[in-house]
């Protein structure tokens, strides 16, 4: 199995459903239930005209892994042809709402694919792009190992493997009109020299970005050919000659504390008599029969005091 720095995480996330949402039903076209085991985690970066995010459909066989995204986004309806007067007529006698409502159409489309063989569980892999803009990684579970026969899952809509808000990265792409420092009011035009330090390298590459970058912005220019390629400030840490350098920065739990990484010694509460927390770390305990009685007076944020009401018929049954 890979060495990976959250192999833990990743074992108790073969326990739920993540990275779908709690939302998702997990029962594919075909009313099978994808195993919690087959995928534990999922990180995709896409833009945010992006609405709904989902697994459209993954295949696995031993070693063999194949997974594709599907997106949905609101596009602007075609011109309805007015060649005839009485079509133009129903048009303006239409309501502005109802002529606005019809006037939005939504595109379905395949926005992200896997395609791995020899697959490690817990290791990473990535997400090749099938639209503009969009990226990311994918963790298969050891499920991926269990039989011997291709097992194949169809989702048609987000209700069944929608991604949880944990595993989608929305970003707008806006023109960048200066660069500078956070909090710094100084701001820096014309041409600007990034410098790297330590174990950071900044460097450029030709990717694709969103569609609208191939059509110049009004009072800007472009760099983009006709297919959408752009030049782009690449930022990164420079960890092909020592892949160890990655470990100096996994930061403090992030989120992930089964890492035993979190700061002041805390203990990661990983379940309660059984019951595993949920996506956000929360686990809720439904208390029935009483009341919450307020902890004013004794000092103790961390306390909860819970009143049962109850007589001595109700703990001593059978005696006389």
């Amino acid at each position: 199995m890979a060495n990976t720095i959250y192999a833990e995480f990743y074992n108790r996330r073969e326990q739920d459903s993540y990275p779908l949402s709690v939302n998702a039903s997990g029962i594919d076209d075909a009313a099978l239930q994808l195993p919690n085991d087959v995928l534990v985690d999922l990180s995709i970066v896409l833009p945010e005209r992006w609405l709904e995010c989902w697994i459209g459909s993954i295949s696995v066989s031993p070693n063999i892994a194949t997974l594709v995204l599907m997106g949905k986004r609101e596009v602007e309806a075609e011109e309805a042809s007015s060649s005839s007067s009485s079509s133009s007529s129903s048009s303006s006698s239409q309501s502005p709402e109802l002529a606005e409502a019809a006037a939005v159409e939504y595109e379905i489309t395949e926005i992200g694919i896997v395609n791995a063989a020899l697959v490690e569980p817990y290791r990473t892999y990535s997400i090749e792009g099938l639209v503009a803009g969009v990226t990311g990684w994918v963790a298969f579970g050891r499920g991926i190992t269990t039989g011997s026969m291709l097992r194949a899952y169809r989702f048609s809509t987000a209700e069944q493997s929608g991604l949880c808000s944990r595993s989608l990265a929305y970003y707008s792409a806006d023109s960048v009109e200066y660069a500078g420092k956070y909090g710094d009011i100084a701001q820096l035009i014309g041409d600007v020299t990034l410098a790297a330090d330590g174990d950071i390298v900044v460097g450029t590459g030709q990717y694709k970005l969103v569609d609208r970058y191939s059509v110049p912005l009004p009072g800007h220019k472009t760099r983009c050919d006709a297919t959408g390629i752009r030049t782009c400030i690449t930022i990164g840490l420079d960890w092909e000659d020592d892949p160890s350098v990655l470990g100096r920065y996994v930061g403090p739990c992030g989120r992930h504390p089964e890492g035993n990484q979190c700061l002041d010694g805390v203990d990661a509460i990983f379940e309660i008599n059984g019951a595993v927390p949920d996506h956000y770390g929360r686990i809720f305990i439904e208390l029935k029969g009483g009341y919450l009685v307020p902890n004013t007076d004794r000092g103790d944020d961390h306390t909860i005091y819970f009143y049962v009401p109850a007589d001595v018929e109700d703990f001593c049954v059978g005696i006389e």
